[in-house]
This record gives structure tokens, C-alpha cells and sequence, in this order.
């Protein structure tokens, strides 16, 4: 159970960074539009003209190359659909479920999260205070 909140917190904390780059983003380009402001930037031309994603959204995101704006939006609109299913797993105490690493934000946190889970449980090494010893010359 504690595995699944720790996927949770970290699926939520990427979705709600890309949301806020996403609506930032998107405020920018509506008070561009509303000022009739015809000198486009690029980031501002890549997601009007040529469908592409912003690099920012891109980077905070989930990194998959080739894909179109729209197919962005169609695969957040999944993963987030996705963190639902496993929010629903939790609260009904689920002991047992499937992690679909595609739908996932960020993967990678969730193979880290079983390695430090599994390293804790099974003592694969300790942390004690004298291990952390510092010197500042």
C-alpha cells in the first residue's frame, strides 16, 4: 500500500508541474491572440502552425519523440485517466494490482520507488549517521 501512494504522490506531483508549464503556456499565447499581436514567437508558432509540443511541455513531460500536439494531449488525457485507476486501486485496499509503465507520467520513479522499497524491506544496506562523514577544506 505504501508503494502505490508513493506512485501516486510522484505520478501527481509531474502532472501538476506539466499543468501548470501547460496553462502558463497557454495564457501567454490567448493574450498574445487577444492583443492581435502578429509577430509569432517560435515557441508560440511551434503549437499554432506546425502542431508541434512546446520544448518546456516536452522536457516536464514524458519524453516521447514524434508526436503531435494533439497526440500529447490524447496520451496526458490517458496517463491522467490512468493515476484515477490507481488512486480507486488504493483507496479499496487493493493488495494486488498491474502498474502499466506506459501510462505512466514517469516510469523511471516507479522503478525507483520498488528498488528502495524492496532494498528497505529486505535490509540490502543500512543508513546509520556514521556512514555520512563530511569534510570542508
Amino acid at each position: 500500500m505504501k508503494l502505490i501512494k508513493t506512485i501516486l504522490f510522484n505520478e501527481s506531483l509531474q502532472a501538476k508541474n506539466l499543468l501548470f508549464l501547460m496553462r502558463s503556456y497557454l495564457t501567454r499565447l490567448k493574450e498574445n491572440l487577444i492583443m492581435k499581436k502578429n509577430d509569432l514567437s517560435p515557441e508560440t508558432e511551434d503549437i499554432t502552425i506546425t502542431n508541434k509540443i512546446p520544448e518546456n511541455w516536452w522536457k516536464a513531460g514524458f519524453l516521447l519523440d514524434n508526436m503531435s500536439l494533439s497526440e500529447f494531449f490524447i496520451d496526458f488525457l490517458d496517463k491522467s485517466e490512468y493515476r484515477e485507476i490507481l488512486h480507486s486501486s488504493m483507496l479499496f485496499n487493493k493488495q494486488e494490482f498491474t502498474v502499466d509503465l506506459a501510462r505512466l507520467f514517469d516510469p523511471f520513479s516507479f522503478f525507483i520507488t520498488n528498488m528502495m522499497d524492496y532494498s528497505m524491506k529486505n535490509q540490502v544496506f543500512s543508513l546509520k549517521k556514521e556512514n555520512f562523514n563530511f569534510f570542508v577544506e
